[in-house]
């Protein structure tokens, strides 16, 4: 009997403790924060540069070329060191601090020359700018996009006019860029 009514009140504690509560604990599955940042060698006498966000290493990017996309944690700011390879030593030309939104892409175009480095932030996606996501709408309220790009060496380049809501308008663009007959 005592063994019974142990073994009851046991199993009655063990069911109370394990459903306590709505909360399923760790989920492993669940979405975990995250951004996105990418950059451009625009720089028209650079060699391949190398950008580390953080300690981080985004890519060895030659002119004209973007880098690939990487994930980064969100809403940290952090030192970004822009490089060059200088006899196999990385030769630091600019550092800045940067900060990308969560569940956005951050694209840093960097301009100018070796001596005189600009960094542009791409803002399509942020709303308060009037660009991409945060773009004025028509008179009608719909959206209507316009982009360009142009390769300064090669002398390519490509638009669109008119383009509908899309979150990457100049995505498209670059791709129109190897058309031989098509500018926009």
């Amino acid at each position: 009997m005592k063994r019974t009514l142990f073994l009851t009140a046991y199993l009655a504690c063990l069911l109370v403790i394990t459903g306590c509560g709505e909360d399923p604990g760790y989920d492993k599955f669940a979405p975990s924060p995250s951004g996105s940042i990418r950059y451009v060698n625009a720089v028209t006498d650079a060699p391949s540069l190398v950008v580390e966000f953080g300690t981080q290493s985004i890519g060895n990017t030659p002119f004209g070329q973007f880098s690939s996309i990487n994930s980064v944690i969100p809403g940290l700011e952090r030192n970004t060191q822009i490089s060059y390879v200088k006899d196999n030593q990385l030769e630091v030309i600019a550092t800045l601090s940067i900060s990308v939104p969560q569940d956005q892409l951050k694209t840093l175009i960097l301009t100018g020359t070796m001596a005189n480095l600009s960094v542009v932030e791409v803002l399509e996606d942020l709303p308060q700018y009037n660009a991409g996501v945060g773009c004025a709408l028509t008179r009608d309220g719909r959206v209507s996009l316009d982009v360009a790009i142009m390769d300064g060496k090669t002398m390519q380049a490509g638009g669109l006019a008119c383009l509908g809501a899309f979150p990457h308008p100049i995505r498209i663009a670059q791709r129109l860029l190897p058309e031989k007959e098509v500018l926009l």
